[in-house]
């Protein structure tokens, strides 16, 4: 029968601890790390505090958000935070400041609002999407956002709705540079 550990030495302080004070490490013999946990903080924060450490964890952390499962825990974070009071304070902020910069385009969305409330259009929801018949979300303002055109509008879902708006970007590009 395999004896039980119950201290061991640290390899880089070489005082001889509890088990409990060294991380697990599954590929070692015992189960845990040869360094114990106060050596390896101190290396670790003496990595990070260096000009190349700093870049290197802010490119850890880019690609760590990048993945599904830092995306999927920002999101999450994102919605705790916005139920919080001060979340709630930050997002009426944002769309206040949204608002400010875009008068036009809150006019133009609270008068398809109204024209949906009283019957002059059906809700989004309820009608195909105009470019691949999935069930559409939004309204898009294919002719512009001109006044007279306020209401000339097409159901889309998301996705279509954003790939509409990058290809007008796209050919108003084009036309800039011919």
């Amino acid at each position: 029968m395999a004896e039980q550990i119950i201290d061991k030495q640290c390899i880089v302080c070489k005082q001889t601890k509890p088990l409990q004070d060294f991380r697990i490490r599954s590929d070692s013999k015992d189960g845990h790390r040869n360094d114990c946990c106060l050596c390896e903080n101190a290396r670790n924060l003496g990595r990070y505090h260096t000009p190349d450490g700093k870049k290197l964890a802010a490119k850890r952390l880019r690609k760590y958000h990048q993945s599904k499962k830092g995306k999927l825990c920002y999101k999450k974070a994102k919605l705790k935070y916005y139920q919080t009071e001060k979340g709630k304070q930050h997002a009426i902020k944002d769309v206040r400041k949204y608002q400010q910069k875009h008068p036009l385009y809150n006019t133009m969305h609270s008068t398809v609002s109204r024209a949906i409330r009283s019957g002059k259009l059906p809700p989004a929801k309820t009608l195909k999407c105009n470019e691949c018949k999935k069930t559409a979300r939004d309204y898009h303002h294919h002719l512009g956002y001109a006044r007279k055109h306020w209401l000339d509008v097409i159901p889309v879902c998301r996705l279509c709705h954003v790939h509409l708006h990058i290809s007008q970007r796209e050919a108003i590009v084009r036309i800039e540079s011919a």
